[in-house]
């Protein structure tokens, strides 16, 4: 990831693609499998801050 931008959504998205492929039903079940199995979510963002750093020692 280079900057924020590349979160934008895709086009044509991840589901467009899907229910060109297997069809809206399959999809629809895709989603509800999903919801029912998932727990938790994190994300985290770094960032480096060279006056924090140590130096390397090469």
């Amino acid at each position: 990831m280079d900057s924020m931008a590349d979160l934008a959504p895709q086009t044509p998205s991840i589901r467009d693609r899907w229910v060109k492929v297997y069809g809206e039903e399959v999809f629809e079940q895709a989603v509800k499998d999903w919801y029912d199995s998932y727990t938790k979510s994190e994300s985290e963002i770094l960032r480096l801050l060279p006056e924090m750093t140590t130096p390397s020692n090469n």
